[in-house]
């Protein structure tokens, strides 16, 4: 009865990290919205520059968890590993990887029909550019951090790492359940990146390869290619993927590509051979013992 007290409290705090995470997005596309009606003629000025703002924003919750684990190296460690030694490798290994990944998913869709590509990039655009990168950057170690480390950590504490593995990727498909367009694919797809990416923690020691990953992941997906990211759209700053309404398995619709069967197969494969390579490549300290 107690593990179930722990683990509730523990997934209420992950709730509250998570607010606290996506405030400021929630606000700036809101501040959007308002502006929006009063000056339709920039609101493709205001909309990328807000969204990216938003995405700066989430880096808080780092500076929070810092402050409450400050006092304590083992506790830090565990919500918030990182690891200096080598750092800048995993992290490069993990965006260019993240990226990859997505390019190769894209161009699959894209030889299929599954979308519409233009080139949106004009000259004025580097602004945008830069900003997204950091954005995204920030963001997708917030999140992280939040799911990978924090929730991720102290359940592994009280439960096996399969149990603690399953529960912050669900709870990590479950953070999205608000984003417009959302479907069951979507839903499996992102417990499906969750698992990767708690594989990734795993197997590294810590969170660098896995938060590289997952910003090179959302850059790619909107700025880049100019797809919704998980289902918010406007971010699309080099290309722009209109989505061909007949072929929903292949781009995943409003949602975006994440909500593909192309993506679910391409997750499938990629848990399979981070499985493997893991079990028999990193260090011994490192692998899953146990799979229930």
């Amino acid at each position: 009865m107690d593990k179930v007290k722990i683990v509730a409290k523990t997934l209420l705090l992950t709730l509250v990290l998570l607010v606290v995470a996506t405030l400021p997005l929630q606000i700036a596309i809101i501040i959007t919205s308002l502006v929006s009606m009063f000056d339709v003629n920039h609101i493709t000025l205001y909309q990328p520059l807000a969204l990216a703002l938003g995405l700066m924003g989430e880096g808080f919750v780092l500076f929070v968890l810092r402050q409450e684990f400050k006092g304590n190296k083992a506790r830090l460690q565990q919500v918030m590993p990182f690891d200096k030694k080598g750092a800048l490798i995993r992290y490069g290994t993990g965006y260019v990887l993240g990226t990859i990944t997505f390019a190769l998913l894209w161009g699959i869709a894209v030889l299929g029909k599954a979308f519409r590509v233009t080139v949106t990039w004009e000259n004025s655009a580097w602004l945008f550019f830069v900003l997204f990168l950091v954005g995204f950057g920030i963001q997708g170690m917030v999140e992280e951090v939040i799911f990978r480390g924090y929730l991720q950590g102290k359940l592994t504490k009280e439960l096996s790492q399969s149990k603690a593995i399953l529960i912050s990727a669900l709870a990590f498909a479950v953070a999205h359940l608000g984003n417009g367009g959302i479907s069951f694919l979507g839903f499996l797809n992102l417990t499906f990146f969750g698992i990767l990416m708690s594989l990734f923690r795993i197997y590294t020691g810590d969170l660098w390869l896995a938060g590289a990953f997952h910003s090179a992941w959302n850059f790619a997906e909107g700025p880049l290619f100019g797809t919704p990211v998980s289902g918010i759209v406007g971010t699309n700053v080099v290309l722009g993927s209109q989505s061909v309404a007949a072929h929903p398995l292949l781009n995943g619709g409003n949602f975006g590509i994440e909500a593909s069967l192309l993506t679910f197969s391409g997750f499938i494969l990629l848990i399979a051979f981070t499985y493997y390579l893991g079990q028999n490549y990193a260090k011994k300290s490192n692998r899953i013992e146990k799979i229930i």
